[in-house]
């Protein structure tokens, strides 16, 4: 199985890690990844649901948690959220599912960090999102993805 094409994107020079490296936005030695991207990069306009598993930030973000960028992934990730379509009195199936993929990030950085209960909630917050996102359907594939980053970072 050959999985998705890789982004072919640049990766930080280090992995942020609060409180032990320079924020990446904020701190004047900060490593300022979004600006690196090239342009265009980052969402104009909403990413379907069925879209999302193709859109190019989203699979970067994905390379982005593979190779434990935890905080970076979950910033390109909060991009797309940002992007996504809202609803009018719920959160939509791609806000939920995308919620998800920031908070699997979080947790992950949270139990590298040493925060173990802080990441089994932000886990069994992100494991309710992609459940409200729906596991099937159009829902199903990123289901799929979120269940092997999950496995990947040692989320149980």
């Amino acid at each position: 199985m050959t999985g998705p094409p890789r982004p072919q994107l640049p990766f930080p020079p280090y992995r942020h890690r609060p409180g032990r490296t320079p924020h990446p936005e904020r701190h004047p030695d900060g490593h300022r990844f979004f600006e690196q991207l090239p342009p265009g990069l980052l969402p104009a306009d909403q990413v379907p649901l069925a879209a999302l598993p193709d859109a190019r930030l989203f699979r970067y973000g994905e390379e982005l948690f593979r190779a434990r960028y935890w905080w970076e992934a979950h910033a390109v990730w909060e991009e797309l959220w940002q992007a996504a379509p809202r609803g009018e009195d719920a959160e939509t199936p791609e806000r939920e599912a995308l919620r998800a993929f920031i908070q699997l990030a979080a947790a992950a950085l949270k139990q590298e960090l040493g925060g173990d209960r802080g990441s089994r909630k932000l886990l069994d917050a992100a494991l309710a999102g992609m459940e409200r996102a729906g596991g099937a359907g159009e829902a199903g594939v990123l289901a799929q993805r979120f269940e092997v980053l999950r496995a990947h970072a040692g989320l149980a």
